[in-house]
């Protein structure tokens, strides 16, 4: 297959694999392509997804902030000051591992 991938499909290709853990041979059948040049997409794409990632976590945390922003469903479950938690407002469960992606 001489096919090109375009950009948005090279961009897909790399958040189907960070977001579904399918494996590089399952995203080349989809794609009709080598499990190569899924890999060869994903190594040039996750650096990009890291940049815009720092990016967008690069605010200011400071106690005004934290204090403004807690939860009120944390105080309402007694949670002792301070919890943990990400801006975007997801909870991270502490056994949650982080080192591998695939096992939780």
């Amino acid at each position: 297959n001489n096919y090109e991938l375009q950009n948005c499909e090279q961009v897909l290709i790399t958040l189907m694999w960070f977001q579904n853990l399918h494996d590089h041979s399952y995203l080349a059948s989809i794609w009709g392509c080598s499990k190569d040049i899924i890999g060869t997409t994903i190594k040039w794409w996750a650096p990009h997804f890291y940049e815009v990632g720092c990016q967008l976590a690069r605010l200011p945390l400071d106690e005004e902030f934290m204090k403004k922003s807690y939860p009120q469903s944390y105080l309402d479950l007694n949670f002792p000051a301070p919890v943990a938690s990400v801006v975007d407002g997801t909870d991270v469960l502490c056994q949650s591992v982080r080192k591998h992606r695939a096992v939780n």
